[in-house]
């Protein structure tokens, strides 16, 4: 039995929140490009890079500097610059070289740079090579060798790092003093004269012995109000070592480090150099940059070392940055080369291809969270009748290092960041448990309705799904009106139509689809009192499984939905897709005698069935119908974006709009919620929820459906990020004074503070709830250019034709 109500929140249950303060984010409108370049900008003696940096004249400092400069990148990590306390090598490079135009290259100014102290060179004092002698003293032989990273004097090998973005210096994060032990699993050296397992270091050896061999540096950058994460270090070389490994097993667990750092459950064993633990906040975006020394199929690094991060789920990997020098080179130079598995237009290492030298490899990334948009990638590596070879030049024994900048290739990539906004209003948290200590309601949200009142605008309700919590009203301040429980029906979705006809009279309806029966709930929306009321037709029947009462068992069962109101007959109808299943099916919603709202199958559209897809992945759930142009969007999750004629004798055949990665770049699957803005004459925005990153994309309304962009709704004024969300909804006209432009409201799948449970052996936030944002705060900033705001030429309760039913609010 339905139980209908109005409640009043308990106090101890957390109340609606409203944001302390509006945003102030200025969005950047271009793509920025992050490079990485292990420059051997790195001398034999401490000091000499100093030296060498203090005139303008070192070719070779001049040719990393032109390299630069013509590449032009927003970001560039430098590995292999020797580290000096006072920064000192640093600001010269940028005075003397970086600052002067090479060539008649443009000079580049990087207004913030950051360095600090690398493990190489640093003295151990154990016998680390297990030689027989303990080397304490730079400049003695095997003293590299000891040392905590080798490096013939402290600093040596180290890293630099310049923006033209500022650095949030006050949130960089360091783990240079990060104990290999203490990471879980870690692939320690065995010496295999032993009976005992990893023991290649002693107890006492690991005790300091550091993972880094340089450091791991964690460096926020702030572009356009949103902040970058750039995770840079420089594995060990997997070489130099013995039947052991311990450089190859060293340098696996380096990547590794920032592997588990990006990923959520798995970063709670790290901890930085102030004592601070934990990863990566899930849903911050990131790129990992600098020379790990690996390659994905040949070399000599540990099996798949790499491939920790390039088969992340959290990495971005569709475009790989490539070179026409690469290829040339290496059918040039034979040898090793010849026999490698990887293409090699992805190499960015020149190394020696003779004997058991590995041949040149992809040894050297940067590498873009999946919140972020690859435009284009690049390795500079010019081909030998390109003017600029002359920087990179082949291997020449009479130049310093063999080359005329160094034996790697610089490697860059161009990002797009989405903007970032941030909601107005939460709604209370629900709670997907039993184990509910202050009282919070039970739930898991998912999918959110706007209803616009009649009269009143500032009486406008959102209307919310739970699942098996129920069914929610809530008002424009995130209070719970009503509360519509159930211990037999779970409301999955929800979509709601004005003025159905119901008998005599004309009725705003809202319908959900309950998982559990595989049945509709039908109500009517009570304007006046702001309640609902059940008008469901008791007669009707399952949608889906009438005759196979597995499929109900099975629960492949009503699951999303969308109501389409046809512009060329006035006949409302509901789109209903089947949980794992293909099927989309539509019908027509009718009055019964009784006043009493029934329905009737008339059309069903079958998606096409993925490959590569489990059977139970098939799935859609976000729809929303475009009653103006007489179209439905469905999201197939795993697939992508398809759009059908709405109409029930219209075509079988759906187009694919977009693809979820790696088929397409805009949506990381799950493919989710969506959501039409309208604009005039049948023009606006689709809105989808792109799951697996936490972002949502921007198309048009109209014609192909262009990709205009992404963004996210971030943390801002005391209510935090949406991450992992289902559904949406959105409306253009004004909801009183708080949202004059219209009102976007989101499902947020994991709500701060997070309420943690175990499911299947891993740790998940069962606190969910809805979030609140004002449409002009994300047209105004959405970036590359600004959304429109349309709050007079077209109404959701006129949805075919134009025509404006309610007052416009003074801006």
């Amino acid at each position: 039995m339905l139980v209908a109500s109005s409640l009043a929140l308990p106090t101890t249950v957390p109340a609606a929140t409203r944001q302390q303060q509006p945003a102030t984010r200025v969005p950047y409108t271009a793509p920025v490009r992050f490079a990485a370049f292990n420059a051997s900008l790195n001398r034999n003696s401490a000091g000499q890079l100093v030296t060498d940096l203090s005139t303008p004249n070192d070719q070779q400092a001049k040719n990393v500097a032109e390299i630069i400069q013509r590449v032009a990148p927003d970001v560039v990590l430098i590995n292999e610059f020797d580290y000096d306390a006072q920064g000192t090598a640093l600001r010269l490079f940028q005075r003397n070289y970086l600052g002067v135009g090479q060539n008649n290259a443009l000079a580049a100014t990087y207004p913030y740079s950051y360095t600090a102290e690398s493990n190489t060179g640093i003295a151990s004092g154990f016998d680390l090579n297990n030689n027989g002698a303990v080397v304490t003293q730079p400049g003695q032989p095997g003293y590299g060798d000891d040392a905590l990273g080798f490096g013939v004097f402290p600093g040596q090998f180290g890293m630099a790092l310049y923006s033209k973005y500022p650095i949030d210096t006050a949130k960089i994060r360091t783990f240079q003093k990060f104990l290999w032990k203490d990471m879980p699993g870690a692939l320690l050296p065995d010496d295999a004269a032993t009976p005992a397992a990893s023991d290649w270091y002693a107890p006492e050896e690991l005790a300091i012995f550091r993972l880094s061999s340089k450091s791991h540096w964690d460096v926020p950058i702030t572009i356009g109000g949103a902040t970058i994460h750039a995770l840079v270090s420089h594995p060990t070389p997997p070489v130099f070592d013995g039947a052991e490994d311990r450089n190859g097993r060293r340098n696996h667990d380096e990547i590794r480090f920032w592997a588990d750092y990006i990923t959520a459950g798995k970063g709670g064993y790290v901890y930085d150099d102030k004592g601070a633990t934990g990863g990566l906040a899930a849903g911050a975006s990131f790129v990992i940059m600098g020379d790990q020394n690996a390659d994905p199929n040949d070399g000599d690094s540990v099996d798949k070392a790499v491939n920790q991060l390039l088969d992340n789920p959290a990495v971005y990997t569709a475009v790989a940055p490539t070179s026409l020098g690469g290829p040339e080179q290496a059918a040039l130079q034979g040898g090793a080369n010849a026999t490698h598995k990887s293409d090699p237009a992805f190499d960015t290492a020149d190394f020696a291809d003779t004997g058991t030298n590995p041949g040149n490899l992809r040894a050297d990334y940067t590498l873009p969270s999946v919140t972020l948009r690859i435009v284009k990638a690049g390795v500079f590596w010019p081909k030998a009748d390109d003017p600029l070879f002359r920087l990179v030049g082949v291997f020449t024994p009479s130049l310093p290092g063999g080359f005329p900048s160094s034996d790697h290739r610089l490697v860059w990539v161009d990002v797009t960041v989405p903007t970032t906004i941030g909601a107005r209003v939460e709604t209370p948290p629900v709670l997907d448990t039993n184990n509910r200590p202050n009282g919070e309601p039970l739930g898991d949200a998912d999918d959110p309705a706007i209803y616009v009142h009649p009269a009143d605008p500032a009486k406008s309700m959102v209307l919310g799904a739970l699942k098996d919590g129920g069914l929610a009203v809530y008002d424009l301040d995130g209070k719970q009106l009503q509360a519509i429980t159930s211990t037999n029906v779970r409301y999955n979705n929800v979509d709601l139509q004005y003025d159905f006809p119901l008998g005599s009279q004309k009725a705003d309806i809202a319908i959900t689809t309950d998982r559990r029966n595989d049945k509709l709930v039908i109500f009517r929306i009570i304007s006046a009192t702001r309640q609902l009321e059940e008008i469901t037709d008791p007669a009707l029947g399952r949608v889906f499984t009438a005759n196979s009462d597995q499929d109900l068992i099975d629960q492949k069962t009503a699951y999303g939905i969308a109501l389409y109101r046809s512009p060329l007959t006035n006949k409302y109808y509901a789109f209903i897709t089947q949980r794992s299943s293909l099927p989309i099916a539509q019908l027509e919603l009718s009055a019964t005698s009784a006043g009493k709202v029934s329905w009737k199958l008339v059309r069903t559209i079958t998606l096409p069935a993925p490959t590569g897809v489990e059977p139970d992945d098939v799935q859609s759930e976000g729809m929303v119908a475009d009653h103006r142009n007489r179209v439905v969007y469905i999201a197939q999750e795993k697939v992508g974006i398809w759009k059908f004629d709405a109409e029930p004798n219209g075509s079988a055949q759906g187009l694919l709009i977009d693809k979820v990665y790696p088929d397409g770049g805009n949506l990381k699957a799950d493919a989710e919620g969506l959501t039409i803005y309208n604009t005039a004459n049948g023009t606006g925005y689709l809105l989808a929820s792109s799951q697996g990153d936490s972002t949502f994309t921007v198309y048009t309304r109209e014609g192909a459906n262009t990709y205009l962009g992404s963004y996210r709704i971030g943390e801002v004024g005391g209510i935090d990020s949406v991450q992992n969300s289902d559904g949406a909804d959105v409306v253009n006209v004004p909801l009183g004074p708080n949202y004059p432009s219209g009102l976007l409201v989101v499902h947020d799948g994991s709500n701060d503070p997070a309420v943690l449970e175990e499911d299947d052996g891993e740790l998940e936030n069962v606190s969910t709830n809805f979030k609140f944002v004002a449409w002009q705060d994300l047209a105004t900033r959405f970036a590359p250019a600004p959304l429109a705001v349309d709050t007079a030429s077209a109404s959701p309760r006129a949805p075919g034709r134009t025509v404006v039913y309610l007052p416009v609010v003074a801006k």
